[in-house]
C-alpha cells in the first residue's frame, strides 16, 4: 500500500473548500492524507465521495459533471455540516480540528488551546476503538 505524502498545512489551508473540479480533485487528496495522518483508514474513493456531498452534490460522477465546464460557489456552513454528517464518527474530530485550523483561541504561551482535552480524548479513544 502506498503511503500518501505528507502535506505541508499552509497547502492543505488553500483546498478546505472548493468552487472547482482541480480544488474537488485536491480536497479529496488532501482529505485522504489527514485521514493517513490520523492513522484513519478511508480509502480515496469515499473522501471522494465525501467531497462531493458536502459541496452538494450526489456523488463523485455528478459533482465532475457539474464542475467541468464552470465554477461554483459553496456556502461554507453547509459544506462543513454535510462533511461532518456523511462521515463516520472516529473521523469527525480531525476533520473538524483541520477545518478549524488556526481559529481556536489559545489561553497559554504554549499554544494549546482551551478545547485541546475535549478535542484530543475522544480522537484517542475513538482510533484505539479503530484499531483493535
Amino acid at each position: 500500500m502506498r503511503r500518501a505524502a505528507r502535506l505541508d498545512p499552509a497547502e492543505m489551508k488553500d483546498a478546505r473548500m472548493f468552487s472547482t473540479l482541480e480544488g474537488a480533485k485536491k480536497f479529496a487528496k488532501n482529505l485522504k492524507s489527514l485521514f493517513d495522518d490520523s492513522g484513519i483508514i478511508l480509502p480515496l474513493n469515499r473522501c471522494q465521495k465525501a467531497a462531493a456531498i458536502a459541496g452538494g452534490f450526489r456523488d463523485w460522477h455528478d459533482l465532475s459533471r457539474s464542475l467541468a465546464g464552470s465554477d461554483r460557489p459553496v456556502d461554507p456552513g453547509a459544506f462543513r455540516r454535510r462533511l461532518i454528517a456523511f462521515l463516520p464518527q472516529p473521523c469527525w474530530i480531525p476533520v473538524l480540528l483541520w477545518l478549524d485550523e488556526g481559529k481556536l483561541e489559545t489561553i497559554d504561551g504554549e499554544g494549546l488551546s482551551h478545547n485541546y482535552y475535549r478535542a484530543v480524548a475522544p480522537y484517542v479513544f475513538s482510533s484505539s476503538v479503530i484499531h483493535r
